[in-house]
């Protein structure tokens, strides 16, 4: 493994440089040949980017994917593995013998 204590990583390689070259080739191709493209498609970004916002908030808060409460959980409760049902009992992750 590089030693990252002494200042050199990424950039202090000459890999690292090599490969940033070639990214900077390969992006300014890629934006010379789909400029047209990107002219047509670049009012649509701010909406796709808030439609994007809204499908990942959905999906973070399980509107999406809904896990169907069980007989001991009310609705709205996150099953965390490891974890009583019972929130007033304090978690103890050993076991007492």
């Amino acid at each position: 493994a590089p030693d990252k204590s002494n200042g050199t990583g990424f950039f202090g390689s000459a890999a690292g440089w090599v490969f940033c070259a070639f990214a900077v080739i390969a992006l300014f191709f890629v934006l010379a040949e789909h400029r047209a493209h990107l002219g047509l498609a670049l009012p649509y970004v701010p909406f796709a980017l808030l439609g994007l916002c809204v499908v990942l908030h959905s999906y973070m808060h399980g509107a999406l994917y809904p896990r169907p409460p069980s007989s001991d959980q009310t609705p709205g409760h996150i099953d965390v593995p490891g974890r009583d049902a019972n929130p007033s009992e304090p978690h103890h992750p050993h076991s007492h013998s």
